[in-house]
């Protein structure tokens, strides 16, 4: 997953960074996950995700365990890092710098 393209938290590795885009669901879903902590917005980190069981997430200091199969319902998008941020801004900073 990467270029800042959509996918959904099935399509995640363990370890990637991700902000709630939408849930495809009903109500009911809806106000299940925000129970959770998991709506529109907020950012998650897939902490392990293996091919079997439960997926566990880290949304700001909690852990909330994910069902397998409300994984396709959640559309996520990457979350750009600061490292990556940061070499952009100095990349196009030295691009200026150039052009004068």
């Amino acid at each position: 997953m990467g270029g800042g393209r959509e996918c959904t938290l099935a399509e995640t590795q363990a370890g990637a960074q991700v902000r709630i885009v939408r849930i495809d669901g009903g109500r009911q879903l809806q106000s299940r996950l925000i129970g959770m902590g998991i709506f529109r917005g907020v950012q998650v980190a897939v902490v392990r995700k293996d091919p079997w069981g439960p997926v566990v997430l880290r949304i700001n200091r909690d852990r909330v365990v994910l069902g397998r199969g409300l994984l396709g319902r959640v559309i996520v998008a990457p979350v750009e890092t600061h490292e990556a941020r940061d070499e952009e801004d100095q990349g196009r900073a030295g691009r200026e710098s150039e052009q004068r």
